[in-house]
């Protein structure tokens, strides 16, 4: 199991290296360890602070950082809570567009070696944009109006709406920075794709620990505030589109 697959838990390498390896995720969790203490953390820090990145990622192979991620959308799935899995998908989302800005830059100042990082080539290829993203100079790119409105319908602010877009040909022109957050939302829907699922008791019964101490987690964080409170999707479009100005790295004003 690479470095990249357990930074990229979600793409299709990652998990056919999974399925290569014929591990049995009740094992896993039976036998716990590891993965299912990097898999409890993950989920801890998407709710409460969101973000799946380690606090300490020096104690954790790559093999548990890659197992985790199942095991933590196994314990969203058991959470049951409203929210909690888009709150998780975008503390994934938001920490995977984290690092492959990240792997891109470094790309492009020729400064890491390929086979540790992430190029924009193959995530594209891995969410079949490969055809319709491409560039065009001066740091941009053009985007299959399909592929735009499908990705941007997901992205909160007025300035991601098509009727603020030239449009030329069936192409959409948009910056590097842009591309990257359409990416974080490709990431945010396949992370939330089939959540929540069932789980089986033998794989059910084993995480209740670790369950119960998610939910008294969230219950410390602000006992007088619902936990539907910190649901993004919930807040009003004015403090949506605030979000997303932070999540681009803008600067706020102070009122904000």
């Amino acid at each position: 199991m690479e470095r990249l697959h357990a930074r990229y838990p979600f793409l299709e390498a990652s998990r056919d290296a999974v399925e290569a390896a014929e591990i049995d995720l009740a094992t896993v969790v039976v036998e716990g360890g590891p993965a299912v203490e990097r898999g409890h953390e993950r989920v801890k820090r998407a709710l409460l602070e969101g973000t799946t990145a380690p606090e300490e990622p020096r104690l954790w192979s790559n093999r548990a950082e890659l197992l985790s991620y199942p095991v933590a959308r196994v314990l969203v799935s058991l959470l049951d809570m409203p929210g909690a899995i888009e709150k998780y998908a975008d503390a994934e989302a938001a920490t995977a567009r984290e690092r492959f800005v990240d792997d891109f830059e470094a790309d492009l100042d020729l400064k890491s070696s390929g086979t540790e990082r992430l190029t924009l080539d193959r995530l594209l290829d891995d969410f079949a944009l490969s055809g319709g993203v491409e560039p065009i100079g001066d740091g941009r790119f053009s985007v299959d109006v399909t592929a735009y409105l499908e990705l941007a319908s997901g992205v909160d602010g007025p300035e991601w709406r098509l009727a603020r877009r030239p449009l030329s040909d069936g192409l959409v022109p948009i910056t590097r920075p842009e591309l990257y957050t359409l990416l974080r939302e490709a990431v945010a829907r396949r992370v939330r794709d089939g959540l929540p699922f069932s789980v089986p008791d033998g794989i059910a019964e084993p995480l209740s620990e670790e369950l119960s101490s998610i939910r008294r987690s969230i219950a410390d964080f602000d006992p007088q505030m619902s936990f539907e409170a910190v649901v993004p999707g919930l807040f009003p479009p004015c403090v949506r589109a605030l979000l997303s100005r932070v999540r681009e790295g803008e600067s706020l004003p102070d009122h904000s």
